[in-house]
């Protein structure tokens, strides 16, 4: 859980999230098996440069570099 602050995923829908070790274990043999590989890898893509793309968060970092006081 942990993990997935900041970042703002799903568990089951573009994360699989495990606190504990066998959870956590569980769900890796389950991706490296091929289980819903696809449908999480497409989902997580879609999640991360929807929130994190250069082009989304440019005009933020412009927009804290502006209110920085000038010499």
């Amino acid at each position: 859980t942990a993990g997935n602050n900041g970042i703002g995923g799903e568990h089951g829908k573009n994360i699989l999230i495990g606190d504990q070790p066998g959870e956590m274990s569980a769900h890796i043999v389950a991706l490296l098996r091929g289980e819903r590989w696809t449908e999480l890898s497409v989902a997580s893509r879609a999640l991360v440069t929807s929130k994190f793309s250069w082009p989304k968060n440019v005009k933020k970092l412009e927009n804290i570099l502006l209110c920085l006081p000038q010499k």
